[in-house]
């Protein structure tokens, strides 16, 4: 499965019940943001515990590894025959 697909597939599963929705340790899920990506696109941030500055720094690093694996795969399938 390609890292499109997996992105996909995850943002298309229902959400779940409040019982479901306990973290480890009995902590409960709360939405740290959401906001508009494109026209058609949104976001909703999830999280669990304390989120601090350490937290969001790390998250902006798996955010941009993301968006490098994204921009990777669509080089190769810009890619033609001739290049």
């Amino acid at each position: 499965m390609d890292y499109k697909a997996g992105l996909a597939e995850t943002s298309s599963k229902p959400a779940a019940s409040s019982a479901a929705r306990k973290g480890q340790a009995g902590r409960c899920e709360r939405e740290l943001t959401t906001g508009l990506l494109a026209k058609d696109a949104s976001f909703r941030l999830i999280v669990t515990g304390n989120i601090g500055v350490k937290e969001i720094e790390r998250l902006i690093k798996k955010l941009e590894l993301d968006k490098e694996i994204l921009a990777e795969q669509d080089d190769e399938e810009n890619k033609g025959i001739f290049a």
